[in-house]
């Protein structure tokens, strides 16, 4: 060691070589860990300028989020409600379905995206993201957006249960089956979402047989993406099982449900989409069961008598005048109303309003059956898209039967002079 290199003791920066004791710099530096930002300065014995930096690395961390930010905050909704005594908002197979995704906070978000089913995922700069289902199934809805920072958000309301029905077209050939689902997660709830280790049971069976009677069906199997399957039952016409899911994703468990005529066999599967969290708490949706999703009505038959019928009333249960009945026709409507042309007692001389379709009408007996005439016994289905208005919403709520029976009835009153 020539020169006292790194000799010296004490006195190294001094007998360093090229450097002399007068022009030695002393560096210090300190880093001061606040939040996840480390803030470093240089400091100098010579004279010279304090330059201070910030930064927050990984960029992804939560740490780096500010206070008045949050990963917590998407949101996700769907133009279809539980209607009353449903579990579940309903569309059938092959109905275009948009999801509206946005989130709470302040942040710029640069991507959305819903996965919508097993490895079944859109993704878009904007909210509004569309998929069209071609298998029936309950599916759990999630929704996810990513900041410009890159950071991923979720939660607490960007699940949607959603239960996805046979089309017309699948139930009018007669090939398939009718069939009977259901799933309990494991806090003994109906949705299908879980924490990690946490378990999903299923069931399903064949609720009736192919209506063609050229067509049968075959026993069913359950499949799965994943998970580890326990207590499995299966039979003629039934399959079941519980699934434990360690790891957090998205699976799906499928029903298949063989039908043949001899010749060909088709299938007529159901899938349940499963969603899996980090952990059970903090997961939710927007389109629940409401609690408050109850008749308004309460058993009780109020009649509001304010003015006789007549035309100074548009009161649609007291104004029979022809102009007036013109009016009412623009913003209210019944269960069935003539269909313009023809007036008579069979169905083709009505159209459906609030009701799905008319009693006794082909599309009523491909999606029911013949269960809705007996006699002079009709039974109407609600149309789960109509809607009622109510003072106490600013959306309005479901028509539910208790409606009808209050309308019809109070109808009734008005005539009895």
């Amino acid at each position: 060691m020539q020169g006292g290199e790194g000799s010296g003791g004490s006195s190294g920066f001094a007998n360093r070589r090229g450097m002399s004791s007068t022009t030695a710099l002393l560096v210090l530096v300190v880093i001061v860990i606040i939040a996840g930002a480390g803030a470093y300065g240089g400091f100098s014995s010579v004279p010279s300028t304090t330059k201070q930096v910030k930064s927050c690395e990984p960029i992804k961390s939560p740490a780096c989020v500010t206070s008045t930010n949050t990963t917590n905050d998407v949101t996700m909704t769907i133009p279809f409600t539980i209607g009353y005594g449903q579990t579940y908002a309903e569309i059938s197979v092959g109905t275009s379905l948009q999801a509206s995704v946005g989130v709470t906070g302040s942040e710029t978000i640069k991507s959305f995206s819903v996965t919508w089913g097993p490895g079944i995922v859109t993704t878009g700069s904007t909210g509004a993201q569309t998929y069209t289902y071609g298998t029936p199934g309950l599916y759990t809805l999630v929704a996810n957006a990513t900041d410009t920072k890159g950071v991923v958000h979720n939660g607490p309301g960007n699940l949607v249960p959603l239960l996805v029905t046979p089309s017309s077209g699948s139930i009018t050939n007669g090939y398939f089956p009718r069939l009977s689902t259901t799933l309990t997660n494991s806090s003994g709830g109906d949705y299908g979402w879980i924490g990690a280790g946490g378990t999903i049971s299923v069931n399903a069976s064949y609720a009736a047989p192919p209506a063609n009677a050229l067509w049968s069906t075959k026993a069913p199997s359950l499949t799965a993406t994943g998970g580890s399957q326990s207590s499995p039952k299966s039979g003629a016409t039934y399959a079941g099982a519980t699934y434990t899911f360690a790891t957090p994703g998205y699976y799906g468990i499928t029903f298949v449900g063989p039908s043949t005529d001899g010749t060909q066999t088709l299938y007529q599967n159901f899938t349940w989409g499963v969603y899996v969290g980090q952990t059970a708490s903090g997961l939710g949706c927007v389109l629940c069961k409401v609690s408050g999703q109850a008749s308004p009505h309460k058993n009780y038959l109020y009649n509001y008598e304010v003015i006789p019928g007549g035309a100074l009333s548009l009161d649609p249960a007291a104004d029979y005048y022809s102009v007036g009945y013109e009016v009412g026709e623009a913003f209210d409507e019944t269960l069935i109303s003539f269909n313009g042309t023809d007036s008579g007692p069979t169905w083709n001389n009505f159209v459906p309003e609030v009701a799905t379709c008319v009693p006794g009408s082909p599309l009523c007996t491909k999606l029911y059956g013949n269960t809705l005439v007996s006699g002079s016994n009709y039974t109407f289905v609600i149309d789960k898209m109509a809607y009622l208005w109510y003072p106490y919403s600013i959306v309005g709520r479901e028509v539910y039967p208790p409606d009808v029976m209050f309308s019809s009835t109070r109808a009734i009153f008005y005539t009895q002079d």
